[in-house]
């Protein structure tokens, strides 16, 4: 009886201790490591005013495509954004687009993906975003799950090696086979965080870098990252599909197209 009271309580007290680690001013954080298995290419813009301005990402009903009745039959139709305003979001992952659309569907923010998706985790770089967030550091921008109590906040375990950016109609003079990467700066990542080839958390103002700076740190990948044009491509209007092209430091190189956007003046 004594020993099963003395087990009990040994585990009370590191359950506690757990707790206490993982919580900050009231809410618990919970960290959530994914290889990259997949690259997704999502269309998203500033939004510049009204109560929340900031990065809108555009959500659609399947695999994040949109489809309008037209001549008789369901065809996918263009979403319509100002190219000032166009953020194009680069999004990795360990698992496919039929999955992920739990991450962005904005009725079930608050519902976790179970633990049998998450990869071994990373006790250092965990313990770095454990004192990033309680230094009350860490933007928005990530498609992690929020709820009063709870804030479940992801990270890459592959890094990057390369980064390419294409469209499958023409911008800026480019053909469909020229990367558009001189022609892309980088708004923000997911949190405002970045794991360097080290494994070291770093958190400079990205905002502005070119891809080429970006790629020179040798990052690990980020849940998102939003890039924005330097300036207006001259085609506008135009309807494109954008590409995204990232090759992993072990070989792997994974490739994603967007479903269709129109890019207004």
């Amino acid at each position: 009886m004594k020993y099963t009271l003395v087990i009990i309580l040994i585990a009370a007290l590191v359950f506690s201790c757990k707790k206490e680690d993982n919580e900050i001013d009231g809410v618990m954080y919970q960290y959530i490591p994914r290889k990259c298995n997949f690259v997704f290419a999502k269309h998203a813009y500033l939004k510049e005013h009204g109560p929340f301005p900031g990065i809108e990402r555009t959500y659609t009903l399947e695999h994040m495509q949109d489809y309008a009745f037209k001549d008789g039959e369901m065809q996918e139709a263009a979403i319509d954004l100002k190219a000032e305003n166009y953020i194009m979001a680069v999004n990795t992952s360990n698992i496919n687009s039929g999955t992920i659309y739990w991450y962005f569907n904005p009725y079930f923010l608050d519902n976790p993906l179970s633990e049998e998706y998450f990869d071994a985790r990373d006790i250092s770089m965990e313990n770095q975003l454990k004192r990033y967030f309680q230094n009350g550091s860490g933007g928005s921008g990530g498609s992690s799950y929020s709820s009063a109590n709870l804030k479940s906040i992801e990270y890459r375990l592959n890094e990057v090696k390369n980064l390419r950016i294409f469209s499958t109609n023409s911008l800026f003079g480019e053909d469909s086979a020229t990367a558009l990467n001189a022609y892309f700066q980088i708004y923000s990542v997911s949190h405002a965080f970045i794991f360097d080839a080290n494994k070291q958390l770093i958190a400079p103002k990205i905002e502005g870098w070119s891809i080429g700076k970006y790629l020179s740190i040798r990052p690990f990948a980020s849940e998102l990252l939003y890039l924005r044009f330097k300036s207006l491509p001259p085609e506008l209007p135009v309807d494109t599909r954008m590409v995204v092209e990232m090759e992993l430091a072990n070989g792997d190189v994974l490739r994603d197209t967007s479903s269709m956007v129109r890019l207004l003046p």
